[in-house]
């Protein structure tokens, strides 16, 4: 077949390509040029958006009409919670009468556990370890410093170099373990060339300010590294930096703070008697306000707050040197200050309890001989309470059952108003589902009636123009004109997959698809408005 007879077929096709391919060209065009100007998605209403400053249109909201929400408290009932009567007062709780006791001893722990938290157990182990010092009992610790303390000062000061120096050693054996290395001290405080053994390799803890000391360990032991602060390790050259491990926490300074704090806290540590403050001053005023009502004498007074003093102050000074010696013989240190502390306060509150018991004596026996008149007028009173709460038992029980029954009333009645509430809205909501198809092809109708008008108003280019070279004015036409389509096609969309599966929707899944397709959309149609608006309100 020759080329000039396909000429007749191509022309045309070669046109009508050229012509699909302009308008998808110039369709981007416009909407790139002009598609900022135009409504949102959510817009199937040419005027809602040109007039949205003025609330044009309506927003469809049914976000909040979810059935889950039908029931309880809006559908069903509720009955209100009990509440106590006014005025109710709980209980005085039982051993108010020795709390004072366990405040004084308490306050005299205060300064033994303020002591006990200056001691750090890294420095007794140090101590331990640099002394071999029998130090199983906390006092003979406390005597191994003092009489380090008690040297002049030039022998004080090589004792407690030396010390600082066993403690870098232990607080860098605890840095290395919480890392996660094996950490061994040496077996002697004075063992040559090295202190740790980390992961079986051999290490030198210097605890210095000055490069120089290390210098001289490298100069007698050049195969065994070196453990020290990061400042001082950085003043060493260059060669050395990779025989050296630098960690944080063993600068000198640190090192000696912490010994000198633990060493005063250990010092400091003692566990005696304490004058009871609290309990002789709440006595004291007990007593006077009894004196000046009248209520008993000067000599009883003086009696009860004797043995007020004398309970709590003995029994907590017995309690906590016991505790202490319990404590110690368990754990050195701390278990001595807890066990002081625990069990000063149980020797308070028990030395308090015993002198109260003194001071009852008279009053239980008054109270015995109340207990037995008490006993015979109980029993006449029984009886005649008895009688009497069988006859308020008899009307309760009369009106109860009336109460009862009106109740039962009022709820039946209020069941059946939630139940026709509910059947109305389900009968709205279902109206609103058969007839939702038709509003979505309705507002499309409308829709279709509105771009007929918007794009009357708008200017356009004579047709050769628009096909060759479009105008802006062809441009914004167009712009407007996809959109119209397109929201157009959304309507008919929205109608056809929602009534594929009516029949089969129940009216739960029912307004569950109308809020889908719905919710956040902004209309201008009426007839679809007056639908949702019947929802709304019968939800409400």
């Amino acid at each position: 077949m020759e080329f000039s007879a396909l000429m007749p077929v191509l022309i045309p096709a070669g046109l009508g390509t050229a012509a699909y391919l302009a308008k998808r060209f110039w369709d981007r065009q416009a909407l790139e040029r002009f598609g900022h100007d135009l409504p949102s998605h959510h817009y199937f209403s040419w005027r809602a958006w040109q007039h949205r400053e003025k609330a044009g249109g309506f927003r469809v909201d049914l976000r909040d009409v979810r059935p889950g929400r039908l029931g309880g408290n809006r559908f069903g009932s509720a009955a209100p919670a009990a509440t106590g009567g006014a005025g109710a007062s709980a209980p005085r709780p039982p051993g108010m009468e020795v709390w004072p006791a366990a405040v004084d001893a308490l306050v005299a722990g205060f300064a033994p556990a303020m002591a006990l938290a200056q001691i750090d157990p890294r420095v007794v182990e140090a101590v331990d370890f640099a002394f071999r010092e029998d130090i199983a009992e906390f006092g003979h610790l406390q005597e191994l410093v003092r009489s380090a303390k008690a040297l002049d000062p030039e022998a004080y000061a090589g004792w407690f170099e030396r010390l600082k120096g066993y403690v870098g050693e232990v607080v860098a054996a605890d840095i290395l373990a919480r890392q996660g290395f094996e950490v061994e001290l040496a077996d002697v405080p004075n063992q040559p060339g090295w202190d740790l053994l980390v992961e079986g390799q051999p290490f030198n803890v210097k605890i210095t300010d000055d490069p120089d000391r290390i210098l001289e360990h490298f100069a007698e032991y050049p195969d065994i590294p070196v453990i020290t602060s990061p400042e001082v390790a950085a003043e060493l050259p260059p060669e050395l930096q990779d025989h050296v491990l630098a960690l944080e926490g063993l600068e000198a300074d640190q090192i000696a703070e912490l010994t000198q704090e633990t060493l005063d806290g250990i010092e400091g540590l003692d566990i005696g008697p304490s004058f009871p403050v609290v309990t002789a001053a709440l006595s004291a005023l007990r007593e006077i306000r009894l004196l000046a009502l009248g209520q008993t004498d000067l000599g009883t007074s003086l009696r009860n707050a004797a043995l007020d003093i004398a309970g709590t102050g003995i029994g907590g000074w017995v309690g906590a040197e016991l505790g202490a010696a319990v404590g110690t013989a368990i754990l050195p240190g701390l278990g001595t200050v807890v066990g002081a502390i625990l069990a000063g306060v149980a020797g308070s509150v028990m030395g308090r309890a015993i002198t109260n018991d003194i001071k009852l004596a008279a009053f239980r026996k008054a109270l015995e001989e109340y207990q037995e008149q008490y006993a015979r007028f109980h029993k006449t009173a029984t009886e005649e309470h008895n009688l009497l709460v069988a006859r308020v038992v008899r009307t309760i029980d009369i009106h109860r059952a009336e109460l009862l029954a009106e109740i039962q009333a009022i709820r039946r009645r209020h069941e059946e108003a939630a139940r026709q509430a509910r059947n109305r809205f389900w009968d709205v909501a279902q109206d609103l589902g058969k007839r939702l198809p038709e509003l979505l092809l309705r507002a499309e109708a409308e829709l279709a009636e509105e771009q007929q008008r918007v794009l009357a108003e708008l200017p356009r280019s004579p047709i050769w123009r628009r096909i060759l070279w479009p105008s802006a004015d062809d441009l914004r036409y167009r712009a407007v004109e996809l959109w119209f389509t397109r929201q157009r096609q959304e309507l008919r969309r929205m109608a056809s997959e929602f009534s594929k599966n009516l029949d089969k929707l129940t009216p739960e899944a029912m307004l569950a698809e109308a809020r889908k397709y719905l919710s956040g959309k902004i209309f201008d149609s009426a007839a679809l408005k007056e639908a949702v608006d019947r929802v709304v309100s019968e939800y409400n």
